[in-house]
């Protein structure tokens, strides 16, 4: 059974990091649809690839086909007009000390997402998941976390719907994902992954290397081949690159360095994903502070004009000063279950003391201009509160799942709470 019941549309090309984000969200939601984009940059291997990576999927994986469903695929071939548009010296020069090519589309992925935003909308699917990374393609601003997350409210304001834009590769490089295949579905996913995935540059399928197919020297099959071997290096896959250990203090050694490689690895998990429940919490406690003050303001125009509600004014100022107290507790402790509780139960008592209050029938000059502000801003921390629910949902997950829970119970992670 899943354990996210949400609909999913997963950025599908039929490379790597698309198809093991398949895999991902094939194994954590409980329905997922693909799209694909057609461009210049898509070859004949690839395009015919991610036909060939569903079809295998549901064959291989009993317990995925159900939950795969349709595929999308769009012509994007427009951006190999601004892709040809010759950038100015100056900005060439930023683009070629920055790392990146001439013909790079600066916002690609961010029109992949708006695309596929907009498709997801109308089938009903409210995750987004792709492959960005910023580990391995950090100098690709497009693919760094701090602008998906920002696309992520923009696309949730700007389609009036909750949109989460799911990265599982993100923190990742390239042994770690090899690491992550293995982990979501064995050797079978390894396989499918080496045969069927296509990720070269050049778009060669002639030459097999143990990695998979491709030219092995341009920068992505350097990346795939050098994180693969990482991979078998680190012990963290199951394929033997060369002579078994043959004596006890070898083997103990081996066993040792890969615990504490383990160790540290959901250790660090641990923190990256308690840090993002902290940085998630921020906005929600700013949009807090934005609808308070707006709130103080309307209950000062109020008083001149609801002279005979002056109980219910004073009930609402009081709920208000309740709810702000709370705001400042959950900011201090972010998830914790305590603090978030006594924020839910001042939030409610707020919105009961406003619900009794005629706002909308008041005149003023000022009153529609601020009371359509306090909506925006209801609907600002509405979001935001979602965001932070989805971190304290990796959060929480990550601390139930074996064996690192054991490393929670070792460094005292504990549960955080929700909205």
């Amino acid at each position: 059974m899943a354990s996210d019941l949400r609909h999913a549309l997963v950025l599908f090309s039929g490379g790597q990091d698309s198809t093991v984000c398949l895999a991902h969200a094939l194994e954590r939601y409980a329905y997922v649809e693909t799209i694909g984009f057609d461009d210049s940059q898509r070859r004949p291997a690839e395009r015919e690839g991610r036909l060939k990576v569903r079809s295998q999927l549901r064959q291989q994986f009993a317990k995925w086909a159900p939950r795969l469903g349709d595929d999308h695929v769009f012509d994007l071939s427009l951006l190999d007009q601004i892709g040809g548009t010759a950038p100015t010296a100056t900005r060439e020069n930023e683009m070629n000390a920055g790392g990146l090519a001439n013909s790079f589309v600066p916002g690609r992925n961010l029109l992949f997402f708006t695309f596929a935003a907009t498709v997801a909308d109308r089938r009903g699917l409210s995750v987004l998941v792709g492959g960005m990374c910023e580990t391995d393609f950090s100098a690709y601003p497009d693919c760094r976390d701090n602008a998906l997350k920002s696309l992520q409210v923009a696309l949730s304001l700007g389609m009036d719907t909750a949109m989460m834009i799911d990265t599982p590769l993100m923190w990742l490089d390239k042994a770690e994902t090899w690491a992550l295949t293995e982990k979501l579905g064995g050797e079978a996913l390894i396989e499918l992954v080496i045969e069927h995935t296509h990720s070269c540059y050049l778009g060669d399928r002639e030459h097999r290397h143990e990695w998979g197919y491709g030219c092995g020297m341009c920068p992505s099959c350097d990346l795939r081949g050098k994180g693969y071997q990482t991979w078998l290096e680190l012990g963290l896959g199951a394929r033997p690159t060369g002579d078994p250990m043959t004596t006890t203090e070898g083997t103990a050694t081996a066993v040792g360095a890969i615990v504490v490689f383990w160790i540290v690895g959901a250790y660090n998990r641990l923190v990256r994903l308690r840090s993002d429940l902290v940085a998630r919490f921020a906005p929600v406690d700013e949009h807090h502070r934005q609808r308070h003050e707006l709130l103080e303001r309307q209950l000062d125009l109020l008083s001149d004009g609801l002279a005979a509600a002056a109980p219910r004014l004073d009930a609402l100022r009081a709920a208000c000063r309740q709810a702000d107290a709370a705001r400042g507790h959950a900011r201090a402790r972010p998830g914790a279950g305590s603090v978030v509780t006594s924020l839910r139960v001042a939030e409610d008592i707020l919105a009961d003391a406003r619900s009794r209050l005629p706002v909308q029938s008041m005149a003023g000059a000022d009153l529609p201009d601020l009371n359509a502000r306090i909506a925006t801003s209801d609907t600002a921390l509405a979001f935001a509160r979602a965001e932070f629910n989805a971190a304290v949902a990796a959060y929480n997950d990550a601390l139930s799942q074996f064996p690192t829970v054991l490393v929670a119970q070792l460094f005292g992670f504990r549960a955080a709470a929700a909205f």
